[in-house]
């Protein structure tokens, strides 16, 4: 038996808001993200700052691709399992070493046939900080925070003697008493 592995993790952003789309045949959920993942290094001869953007195109399926078209947007963070797959087949226009678009004889733009890789998701993480003191409906979108819970005055206690004549009265006053008090509610 020989051992196999198809595994791919990323961290990136996504770079528009999703699209859910169901399947003409089945009517099943999916959405294609595109995410891109940044790189930085020092270049080792001029010590400048580098930076490259690697972009992925992620397939999720099911209600995988519904939970991700409804709680992410342009910009949002994930981290993304999966594995890969031969994409689909397109058109491109041919570019030369020079950087410019390859003529053919009549002028043209050249035409080739390209396949990227895609990652097909098995499992994705939001990875954007809500907001603090907010609530999150069910787009994402913040709205106000709960009604904070009613606090009734502070009660002092009974005043505590000490039984001998001897000892000190003590008196536990409201400043000394700590914690919160809450109303309880309405019938207990």
């Amino acid at each position: 038996m020989s051992a196999k592995l198809n595994k791919v993790s990323i961290i990136g952003n996504l770079g528009k808001d999703v699209v859910l789309n169901k399947t003409n045949t089945s009517g099943k959920a999916v959405c294609n993200i595109r995410v891109a993942v940044n790189d930085s290094w020092k270049d080792k001869t001029t010590g400048q700052k580098m930076e490259k953007t690697e972009w992925f195109t992620v397939v999720c399926w099911n209600a995988l691709a519904e939970n991700v078209a409804q709680y992410t947007r342009s910009g949002s963070q994930v981290y993304v399992e999966g594995r890969l797959q031969t994409g689909r087949p397109y058109m491109s226009k041919a570019i030369g070493q020079d950087g410019k678009y390859v003529l053919d004889v009549n002028g043209a733009n050249f035409m080739v046939q390209k396949t990227d890789m895609e990652i097909i998701a098995t499992n994705v993480q939001f990875l954007d900080k809500k907001p603090e003191d907010t609530a999150y409906a069910a787009t994402g979108q913040a709205v106000a925070p709960a009604a904070a819970p009613v606090q009734a005055a502070p009660v002092a206690p009974a005043p505590v003697v000490a039984a001998a004549p001897t000892a000190p009265v003590v008196v536990a006053t409201p400043e000394a008493v700590s914690g919160t008090f809450v109303q309880p509610p309405a019938g207990v």
